[in-house]
């Protein structure tokens, strides 16, 4: 039985490119809301923000 053709087609270059130009902007700008924040709120309190967020995500995402 011979093998089914591959009728994927692999993604152009520029939507490749722009996909990795966007998660490097994303990426790197959680450096910069992080140094911010850790100017105006202390850390454990950023923590605990985090983690409710978090937490809220995942709920919404379970229910």
């Amino acid at each position: 039985m011979p093998a089914p053709a591959d009728t994927t087609r692999p993604a152009p270059r520029a939507a490749l490119a722009a996909a990795f130009a966007a998660l490097y902007l994303f990426w790197g700008s959680t450096y910069l809301g992080s140094k911010f924040a850790m100017e105006s709120l202390p850390p454990y309190l950023l923590g605990g923000i985090r983690f409710i967020l978090a937490g809220f995500a995942m709920a919404g995402i379970l229910l």
